[in-house]
């Protein structure tokens, strides 16, 4: 039995989601945070939902995903994408393109206001700009195949180029959802680890190729399952 115990605890934490800081290399060098109970989405997954969107790699390219625990798929619930366009000549007048770029999008002009917090400003198809983020967002209702989603479109200048929040949730999650996407927003350092503020955040992101699937999961458990009940008749 305590084998059994040890087992079910060590696939309890393997398949569970481990929260940390996401850091992108290369040209974008960037980190951001994200909360404990989510999880960067395996590649292969990934991959399987943009399959059924026909997208492929060339089409669509993304740094990372990250979705909000669940024993559904990821696309069910809250998730983000988050993109990245690194870019050496980025200057004051990107700002006024961005503005431009995002208000001609979706023919609305823009407001001032704060993407730090959630303060009921978000209004469907309302660009909301924040200058001292350098980040512009607008809250889109979309329809999908497993139903009304909300897509919460962020785009971000920093001094490395442009940072894209594309973040999806089901509409009835808009209220608890919307905050953890500006967290994680708020979160974003640019530079990576070297310029990590107080220097004291520790790198705990698990990657894809750590992290046991799901499906795998449930087929040991229920082996598990089997033999105990196995174990327990003979037993009596």
């Amino acid at each position: 039995m305590r084998i059994l115990i040890s087992l079910i605890t060590i696939l309890t934490l393997a398949g569970g989601a481990f929260g940390g800081v996401y850091v992108a290399g290369g040209g974008a060098d960037y980190q951001v945070s994200y909360p404990d109970d989510w999880y960067r989405v395996p590649h292969g997954e990934v991959r399987y939902f943009l399959d059924m969107q026909g997208l492929d790699d060339s089409s669509f390219s993304y740094d990372a995903v990250f979705a909000q625990n669940s024993n559904k798929s990821f696309f069910e619930g809250p998730y983000l994408f988050l993109c990245s366009s690194p870019d050496d000549s980025v200057d004051e007048s990107w700002t006024d393109t961005l503005l431009k770029v995002m208000t001609e999008e979706y023919g609305r002009d823009y407001i001032e206001g704060s993407l730090t917090e959630d303060t009921g400003q978000f209004i469907n198809d309302q660009p909301v700009y924040d200058k001292s983020l350098s980040a512009i967002a607008i809250l889109i209702p979309i329809e999908t195949a497993s139903g009304k989603k909300l897509l919460f479109d962020v785009r971000k200048i920093y001094d490395r180029g442009l940072a894209v929040f594309l973040c999806y949730m089901p509409d009835n999650m808009k209220d608890a959802t919307i905050p953890v996407f500006l967290d994680i927003l708020n979160s974003f350092v640019s530079g990576g680890t070297a310029d990590a503020a107080d220097g004291d955040i520790k790198i705990v992101d698990v990657s894809a190729k750590n992290r046991m699937p799901s499906w795998l999961i449930i087929v040991i458990i229920a082996v598990i399952i089997m033999i105990a009940a196995i174990f327990l008749r003979k037993k009596k």
